[in-house]
């Protein structure tokens, strides 16, 4: 096992943790680093990002940076593994861990000469996300775009997927599965192909949000419009998903948390271990859910006893399921944020009560 730098020399007596990270302003890899960085702050440790990546290639910047690291005065590494997989295939991210000559900590891949790997349920997320396509919206054909092939994320979304069909008694074809790359062009490729073969689906499942976002761009153009026409989904739950339109439908990863974990691993070395954090299945507008809620409680604003028209708080208290469950679907939401948004609705109404009960 690798061990930490000892304090002698110019050799630092408490943990100085480089990070290696692919991309800064990648948007998963931007909320694990604030997820790192704040609790370094608040547990006194230093902590110095290295970007990685140089154009799409590991090759020039990754050794250099590994060069520095073991000359350096550091005293631990983080590594995004995950991230560095996209580019190269696995074996590769091993190989230049045996580079480093002190103990790391991978995020987003169980790496076998890792002092600790930081993973996620990619299974249970995506699956509840295929029960929910066939059970709640009743989808037959649902379609699915991969990942990086080198990349293990990917493969195991892959997998879930494959089991959720299994779980709903769908069949798997082969002919609706496209190559995919985490980004916003594979998804492009994918609903191009899709709309030339005039491909007939149900559903899109994505193995990220970049893909789903670029996928009902797409789409969108061809005058194919989600959920109406066909249901696109992600994965991730980066922060575009909840703003875009419509909303994605998608399984938020605990980034921050992962952050968080990461730094924790470091300084409660012990033996080796492989922590696992469980993903959140979110339905928003891209599968038609929060349009669907909406849909219901107009519903049952005349069924509102003899209120003419119902008072501005009665009205927001039938509307406050819906409240809660469209705030669940934001990555950051509390009890004060319901408060706050009740608030808000009652003003609102008492201002724009007669607009908002036209039909």
């Amino acid at each position: 096992m690798k061990q930490s730098k000892t304090s002698f020399g110019n050799i630092p007596t408490v943990k100085k943790i480089a990070v290696i990270i692919s991309q800064m302003e990648e948007a998963c890899q931007s909320l694990i680093w604030d997820g790192i960085y704040q609790t370094a702050q608040k547990k006194g440790v230093t902590v110095v990002a290295f970007p990685a990546l140089s154009g799409n290639s590991i090759i020039s910047h990754y050794p250099l940076i590994a060069d520095f690291i073991n000359g350096g005065n550091f005293t631990d590494v983080i590594l995004f593994s995950g991230a560095m997989s996209e580019y190269t295939n696995w074996s590769v991210v091993e190989r230049y861990v045996d580079t480093i000559e002190l103990p790391v900590v991978s995020i987003g891949g169980m790496l076998k000469n890792a002092q600790s790997s930081i993973v996620v349920d990619n299974k249970d997320g995506i699956i509840q996300l295929v029960s929910h396509l066939a059970q709640h919206h009743e989808k037959k054909r649902i379609g699915f775009l991969k990942g990086p092939e080198s990349n293990d994320e990917a493969l195991e979304r892959l997998d879930a997927y494959i089991a959720g069909l299994k779980e709903n008694h769908l069949s798997y074809d082969s002919s609706i599965i496209f190559q995919g790359s985490f980004s916003a062009e594979s998804g492009r490729d994918a609903a191009r192909t899709i709309v030339k073969r005039n491909i007939s689906l149900d559903a899109l499942v994505c193995a990220d949000d970049e893909s789903a976002i670029g996928a009902i761009k797409e789409f969108q153009r061809h005058n194919i419009h989600p959920p109406t026409d066909i249901i696109v989904t992600g994965f991730d739950d980066v922060p575009q998903a909840e703003m875009f339109s419509p909303s994605l439908t998608t399984v938020r990863q605990p980034f921050y948390e992962m952050g968080v974990a990461a730094v924790e691993a470091v300084l409660n070395h012990g033996g080796r271990s492989v922590i696992v954090k469980p993903t959140i299945f979110v339905p928003r507008n891209s599968c038609g859910c929060i349009h669907h809620s909406v849909q219901e409680f107009r519903k049952t604003l005349p069924r509102m006893d003899n209120d003419t028209p119902p008072s501005p708080a009665r009205i927001v208290a039938t509307l406050e399921p819906v409240i809660k469950e469209s705030l669940k679907t934001m990555r950051y939401y509390s009890a004060e944020s319901i408060t706050t948004y009740r608030h808000f609705l009652e003003n609102a109404i008492k201002k724009y009560i007669m607009t908002f009960l036209a039909p």
